[in-house]
């Protein structure tokens, strides 16, 4: 009787051990999907945080174009100068 308790006991500390090694394997699974999602989550930042800056530089890029194509607009229309020649019917513009 004492032999099949011996036994019990010994089967019962075995299984004891294998359970907390899964949950230590568990733990560290557990460490490293953390790291990973925090991983992830600082690459989403960063991404939108550059695509904030390319929208940004864009509009800005793109307001400056806008401005110094119309201030190009301005200056020629401001500096033409038509010249006719009533005789030929003769145009030119500068």
């Amino acid at each position: 009787m004492m032999c099949r308790f011996a036994e019990a006991l010994r089967m019962q500390m075995e299984v004891q051990r294998k359970l907390e090694q899964k949950m230590e394997v568990q733990r560290h699974l557990q460490m490293r999907i953390e790291a990973q999602g925090r991983y992830l989550q600082s690459v989403l930042n960063k991404a939108k945080e550059t695509q904030h800056h390319l929208l940004h530089s864009a509009s800005d890029h793109s307001s400056l174009s806008k401005a110094k194509q119309k201030d190009s607009e301005m200056n020629y229309a401001g500096n033409r100068r038509i010249f006719s020649k009533e005789d030929k019917g003769i145009v030119c513009a500068i």
